[in-house]
């Protein structure tokens, strides 16, 4: 197949691109990644990884805007170790918890059924074994029904007290990086977490050092 559009104008579209280049040259790689970096602030916790410069656009002579991909390495931090062994913690006593409380449940739907449970014909509607045992059963019931949330409720926490981990290891990042980094799968968090970004517009400007970000 032939594209005779293209193949006419090609030779005056790469005329352009060179007088482009003999004006202005854009922004490197290792430029747009030490922007990149800048932006990160002080935070050894954090490596940019796998920095790639996917496209780039001038804008005049002295501004560029580019879009690159790269990864965020976050080294394991002991407070958020710490955070998810606390977690885990959690978790196993609320499934403990959990079983228990079906075997509850069960045993009593068992007497209930057999007509081993039932009020005393005296019994104190209060206190008396009975209302006793069903306000138990109803508190179960409310337990195995909430159950799911109560974990889900408690890992968002937890997500919450991770971001916060990594802020006050590096008070100059961007919140929404540590925001990306509280939600990284939470069995990671005992090794290096990985978290890849596209950014399709970062701002170059161009100093007499060379490129730097805006």
């Amino acid at each position: 197949m032939t594209y005779p559009f293209f193949t006419r104008y090609l030779p005056f579209a790469m005329t352009g691109v060179l007088l482009l280049s003999g004006c202005s040259s854009a922004p490197s790689t290792s430029e747009a990644q030490q922007a990149v970096e800048a932006a990160l602030g002080e935070c050894s916790q954090v490596e940019v990884a796998n920095f790639e410069k996917v496209n780039g656009i001038a804008n005049g002579d002295s501004n560029y805007t580019l879009q690159v991909k790269y990864s965020l390495k976050f080294s394991p931090l002991e407070t958020s170790t710490q955070t998810i062994q606390q977690l885990h913690v959690f978790f196993d006593e609320q499934k403990q918890k959990l079983q228990q409380t079906e075997e509850f449940i069960a045993d009593i739907d068992a007497k209930q059924k057999a007509g081993l449970l039932k009020p005393g014909e005296n019994e104190d509607p209060d206190h008396g074994p009975y209302y006793v045992a069903m306000t138990d059963y109803q508190f179960g019931q409310n337990y195995i029904r909430g159950y799911p949330f109560l974990l889900k409720q408690r890992t968002a926490e937890v997500r919450q007290v991770l971001a916060n981990n990594l802020m006050a290891a590096c008070p100059s990042l961007p919140r929404y990086i540590a925001k990306d980094y509280g939600n990284a799968d939470i069995e990671s968090f005992g090794d290096t977490i990985q978290i890849d970004y596209t950014n399709d517009s970062l701002l170059m400007v161009k100093s007499d050092n060379g490129w730097i970000g805006n």
